[in-house]
């Protein structure tokens, strides 16, 4: 949400002429796929990891399933949204926006 904030608050605080029809993606610097972020965060709260205990037909069947439901897995960058207004993130990746929300869950 801090991220959120401070990209908007970039633009509207900047001097610099909006140009109109311009799509600013906002995102970390670091795509990755759902599950690595799945991982991450499991991890950053001393949760036992449930990748690796699948048979490789349960993997598979998963994984089907992940494909029709997840067709939102995108790779983005947000270069335009950083140079044209300055944008400068609190939490670069994700590994960082999830320290951060743990740490700051109270």
């Amino acid at each position: 949400v801090d991220d959120i904030c401070g990209a908007l608050l970039s633009a509207a605080s900047s001097e610099r002429i909006l140009r109109g029809g311009r799509v600013y993606n906002l995102v970390d610097d670091e795509p990755a796929p759902r599950g690595d972020v799945v991982r991450e965060a499991r991890k950053l709260l001393g949760l036992e990891d449930t990748s690796s205990s699948q048979t490789k037909e349960e993997a598979v069947t998963q994984r089907r399933k992940r494909v029709t439901r997840n067709t939102g897995n995108k790779r983005c960058s947000n270069e335009r949204l950083k140079s044209e207004y300055g944008w400068q993130l609190t939490a670069p990746t994700y590994r960082e926006g999830l320290a951060y929300l743990i740490q700051n869950e109270q």
